[in-house]
């Protein structure tokens, strides 16, 4: 007796915790000698990492953007990049595991002190590992019965991280006096394989705040650019795809014409794409063994095997009420600033993803005359159908928002998009060797009766018995599997001298 033994090749997407780590900068607004804070706004991305045994050490850029008015009511914008580090902690980080982490910033504050500002801000940045896992598993041996199961296993084909450049040209219904903030985020609509080219859909949201170049009035306007990108890969159209994208580096370059006309600007903005290609394969696995004439020492590993669904992209409207101090200060609304939305969990419950999310932002507004502002957030919870077992859903992209008081009250209305990858995810427990006993001793009896329970099936029984199929039926007339109900078993045995 030779067992053959297969080695397996496993990996899955697996959630390892959170990571925060506190943030502070610092913006002076040189052309004014003290200034009041109208909207604060940051982003982070990770820009570098290393893997150490249980520990990785990350990097990133953390970008801040004030807007502020001056002592004489005028309105202007500041921005400033500072880098950050901090490290975590997790059992399954190896030198050679890959992360993926999503940086956010979940608060942000700032303290001014004459001309300048101070800023706090919190980044948390969830991590992600693509853990590999190589598992033994019995796949044939002489003289022994196996018992198998086909599943569906994920085999990587290729890895892609791409960066590229969006560039448009826009051009709003309102002069620009001056861009005053741009913000940017991205979301990937379809991402697809075929014949060795990956192709990467979707569409650049960038919120661009400005005063009007006729009465300097506050405005905001979210500019859509969609992209398409394709990358050779080894892949094709049976390629199962999950992906990320993220927006860096935004970047606006206006042209001042002489007649003032100035409508149009240029936008341009990194997206960073992360994409996987795997091959979903159908494995026989052993679930069982025994032998009709031998004892035998059965060993047995359980591993979780993730098979990945494919990418998609889905749209949400949020909506809700905008608490302030007092309404009546609400003059006129001016425009939302600084629009976002942070998915915040989520789980899968009968064929539907229950996810929460806040979208959050800046109204502004004039009181008595002057720009002023509030900060809001709306908690939103939504459900989508999914028949995956578990969905990774990341902060998404808001595409449209606009801020009216109806009766009183100033109700907040957005479209968002969101991205998901979703996987299934389930605990395999499969025999992974055998070694041969001692010879099996019958009871002695020529005869055996014994009680098979409702339900047992033909291995069940062969394997209680440590008789064939065949010699089974031949001695119970009428017997099939699974059974009905409770029974007497009859087997007749050879009894050795």
């Amino acid at each position: 007796m030779t067992p053959q033994i297969d080695k397996a090749e496993l990996e899955c997407l697996k959630y390892l915790g959170n990571s925060q780590t506190v943030v502070e900068a610092q913006l002076t607004a040189r052309d004014a000698e003290t200034v009041k804070i109208l909207a604060l706004n940051a982003d982070a991305n990770v820009t570098s990492s290393e893997c150490l045994a249980g520990e990785v050490l990350y990097g990133g850029k953390l970008t801040v953007k004030a807007l502020i008015r001056d002592g004489d009511d005028n309105v202007a914008g500041l921005n400033y990049n500072v880098d950050f580090n901090n490290k975590f902690s997790n059992a399954e980080i190896s030198p050679d595991v890959k992360l993926n982490f999503f940086p956010v910033v979940v608060d942000i504050s700032g303290k001014v002190s004459g001309n300048v500002i101070k800023v706090k801000c919190v980044v948390e940045t969830k991590i992600y590992a693509c853990v590999k896992n190589e598992v033994d598993l019995l796949s044939s041996c002489d003289e022994l019965m196996l018992k198998t199961d086909v599943i569906d296993t994920a085999v990587r084909k290729c890895t892609l991280d791409k960066t590229f450049s969006v560039v448009d040209e826009v051009e709003l219904k309102e002069k620009i006096g001056k861009i005053l903030s741009a913000d940017s985020k991205a979301v990937l609509s379809s991402v697809s394989a075929k014949g060795g080219v990956v192709t990467a859909s979707g569409n650049l949201y960038t919120c661009v705040t400005y005063l009007t170049g006729e009465k300097d009035v506050i405005r905001s306007s979210i500019v859509n650019t969609s992209f398409e990108e394709e990358f050779s890969a080894d892949c094709d159209d049976k390629s199962v795809i999950t992906a990320f994208a993220e927006a860096k580096n935004v970047k606006i370059h206006m042209e001042i014409s002489e007649d003032g006309d100035n409508r149009g600007f240029t936008l341009s903005c990194d997206v960073n794409v992360k994409i996987k290609c795997s091959e979903i394969v159908s494995r026989d696995i052993v679930t069982d063994a025994f032998s009709f004439t031998h004892n035998i020492e059965k060993k047995t590993t359980t591993f979780d095997n993730c098979v990945p669904q494919n990418y998609f992209m889905f749209t949400y409207k949020a909506d809700g009420i905008i608490e302030l101090e007092n309404k009546n200060d609400v003059d006129e609304i001016l425009c939302v600033t600084n629009p976002r939305v942070i998915s915040v969990g989520s789980k899968v419950n009968g064929g539907y993803v229950s996810a929460e999310g806040i979208l959050s932002g800046t109204l502004l507004f004039l009181n008595d005359g002057r720009v002023d502002s509030a900060e809001f957030e709306v908690p939103f919870v939504f459900d989508i159908p999914c028949v995956c077992q578990n969905c990774i859903i990341w902060d998404g992209a808001v595409c449209e928002i606009s801020a009216k008081v109806i009766r009183g009250e100033v109700n907040v209305d957005a479209k968002v998009k969101f991205g998901v990858n979703c996987q299934d995810v389930t605990s395999v427990c499969a025999v992974s060797d055998v070694v041969m006993l001692d010879e099996k001793q019958n009871c002695g009896c020529a005869i055996e009766v014994v009680t098979g329970k409702k339900g047992m099936s033909s291995w069940d029984l062969q394997k209680f018995l440590s008789a064939p199929e065949s010699e089974i039926l031949s001695c119970n007339e009428g017997l099939s599997f699974p059974l009905e109900k409770d029974r007497k078993i009859l087997i007749y045995r050879q009894i050795k001298n």
